[in-house]
């Protein structure tokens, strides 16, 4: 029979098997259940930041798109807060006969409308011995 070496031995193999114990106390399990809660609320805020950022982002954009659709003028900006004299209009504005704009001709049934003479019976009437027809004057039958 072969010969067995020293280091084997004659009783059969076992496991070893360590259980380790390992006490948890109190204030160890507090820290860990405060630190997801803590990352949450680091997450949390990390996400309202970049909301904000990307909101403002958002905001500029739509400015920039406004003005370049729009393309305002902007030149008399900087006179808004300088006070202007109201300018006095001498020439006020007539039909050819002398009537002021929007008023009664003294020729009826004309009314003076932005420059031309156009007949307007109901508003401006109609000369004697005439009565008004829609628009326009007719001549009475007079017996």
């Amino acid at each position: 029979m072969p010969r067995k070496k020293k280091s084997e031995k004659e009783e059969p193999d076992q496991e070893r098997v360590i259980i380790s114990e390992v006490q948890v106390s109190p204030e160890s399990s507090e820290k860990t259940s405060e630190k997801p809660a803590e990352q949450t609320q680091e997450k949390k805020k990390s996400y309202v930041g970049w909301l904000i950022f990307l909101i403002i982002i958002l905001i500029a954009l739509d400015l920039i798109s406004l003005y370049i659709f729009y393309k305002p003028d902007l030149t008399g900006f900087s006179d808004f807060f300088k006070f202007k004299q109201a300018k006095v209009i001498d020439d006020i504005q007539k039909c050819e006969d002398g009537t002021a704009y929007n008023s009664c001709s003294n020729n009826k049934p004309y009314y003076c409308y932005e420059g031309d003479l156009m007949k307007n019976a109901n508003l401006c009437g109609c000369p004697e011995g005439y009565v008004i027809d829609f628009q326009t004057c007719k001549k009475t039958n007079s017996s």
